[in-house]
């Protein structure tokens, strides 16, 4: 699982800077360093005139154009580049994480997910946690089955209730196999087990079939954009009244933790997942906060609105500033997401 979620990390914050890269290469600007992390550096190779390089702090990454602070009078300099060209590399970043999210969308809609919902919508009914020699073990329940004829959760912990110390029988689908076990619910059992043995969440499978997926996708990116958009005003609203960051803000310790809990829905869900953080990613960085993308956009469309360049010494101060906060955030929400698990 670790190796899954590196892996499924590190292909976001690529495919966000090589946003950038390649626009920055459409628009023939040099690239000096791809860097995945923040230095300092673990790995560097030279390919060309760019520095490839893999970085120790994982909170994300970067591309160092040449003449990013400062105008070079030459054709491959960044800050050389006419406004709306310079615009066009700092947000590719942000376009490519949404469709990146557009395309695992279309690719697991037509394979189908399982995912968790909370409000009073008739579900299935999935089993996510099997207590060690509950009745549930012993008759060989697991982790993703499907107990079949309820669609509610209070209806099948009524069920399991008024039939303690008798037997009953579960209907359980797991995978494409239908089984008919037979127990007998405790009437005596650990609080935190119930009569069982088994944790449970009540789920809905989402599956859109080809060509309808590729619609449905589109919808799907722009609504959850739009929820996400919602949700952030939230967590700067609390920030701003409560002076707190919000629990459910999570770094990359707490966000391999959730996930390592969530696998059991299956990889499709946990794509489901990665497709969102991309779209959280691309929503992040057009936050307009020194040393993010936003940020940046800021003092292009500066110059765009006024015809004047903002003075390059103090932008890459400010930006500076932005970064050190940005990284001194990552470490508190990181500490959080450590106490959070302890």
């Amino acid at each position: 699982m670790i190796l899954i979620f590196l892996i499924l990390i590190s292909i976001l914050i690529l495919i966000h800077e090589f946003g950038h890269f390649l626009m920055a290469r459409i628009f023939k600007v040099r690239v000096e360093e791809f860097g995945i992390g923040f230095p300092p550096r673990i790995f560097k190779i030279k390919k060309g005139e760019t520095l490839y390089s893999l970085n120790l702090i994982p909170f994300g990454g970067f591309v160092r154009l040449y003449g990013e602070d400062e105008k070079k009078f030459a054709s491959d300099s960044f800050s050389d580049q006419a406004p709306l060209k310079r615009l066009a590399i700092i947000l590719a970043g942000i376009i490519f994480n949404i469709i990146l999210a557009y395309l695992i969308f279309i690719i697991i809609l037509p394979l189908g997910f399982y995912k968790p919902i909370f409000d009073e919508r008739p579900g299935q009914i999935m089993i996510v946690e099997v207590a060690a020699n509950s009745p549930a073990f012993l008759i060989g329940l697991q982790k993703g089955d499907i107990i079949l004829n309820f669609d509610q959760i209070k209806n099948f912990q009524d069920f399991v209730s008024q039939n303690k110390g008798k037997e009953i029988t579960l209907n359980i689908k797991r995978e494409n196999k239908i089984l008919t076990l037979k127990t007998i619910p405790r009437i005596q059992f650990p609080q935190s087990e119930g009569p069982l043995g088994i944790g449970i969440l009540k789920v809905e499978l989402t599956k859109v079939n080809f060509p309808r997926n590729l619609i449905y996708g589109l919808y799907l990116t722009f609504d959850t954009l739009n929820k996400m958009i919602e949700k952030l005003k939230d967590i700067f609203k609390n920030i701003l009244t409560e002076g707190k960051m919000p629990q459910d803000v999570v770094g990359p310790v707490g966000l391999f933790y959730i996930l390592n809990q969530l696998k059991v829905f299956g990889l499709n869900y946990i794509l489901f997942v990665f497709a969102l953080i991309s779209l959280n990613l691309a929503l992040i960085n057009v936050i307009p906060f020194p040393a993010l993308d936003g940020g940046r956009a800021i003092f292009v469309a500066f110059e765009l609105l006024t015809g004047k360049a903002p003075n390059k010494k103090f932008e890459a101060i400010l930006h500076l500033t932005g970064f050190i906060i940005l990284i001194l955030l990552g470490i508190l929400i990181t500490f959080k997401d450590i106490k959070m698990i302890f």
